[in-house]
C-alpha cells in the first residue's frame, strides 16, 4: 500500500485512507484532548501462510496512532 501523510490528516481522513488500503479501524478513543486511532492491518490470502502464522497474525498488536486537536 502507498504510504499517506497520516501526521497532517484529521481522523475522518485518516479513516478514509486506511480503508482504502486494506485497514481496518480496531478501535478509536479520545483522552486529554487527544484522539488515537488503532488500525489493523489487512489479512492475507490463507493459502499464502500456515495455520500458526494464522493464529499469530490474530495475536498481533495493532498499529496505534495519535493526533492533536487543531
Amino acid at each position: 500500500a502507498e504510504p499517506f501523510p497520516w501526521a497532517r490528516i484529521g481522523t475522518p481522513a485518516l479513516l478514509r485512507h486506511a480503508g482504502a488500503g486494506g485497514w481496518r479501524t480496531a478501535d478509536q478513543w479520545g483522552a486529554e484532548g487527544r484522539t488515537f486511532v488503532s488500525l489493523r492491518r489487512p489479512v492475507r490470502e490463507r493459502s499464502a501462510r500456515t495455520s500458526s502464522q494464522s493464529a499469530e497474525s490474530a495475536k498481533s498488536a495493532p498499529e496505534i496512532s495519535s493526533q492533536l486537536p487543531k
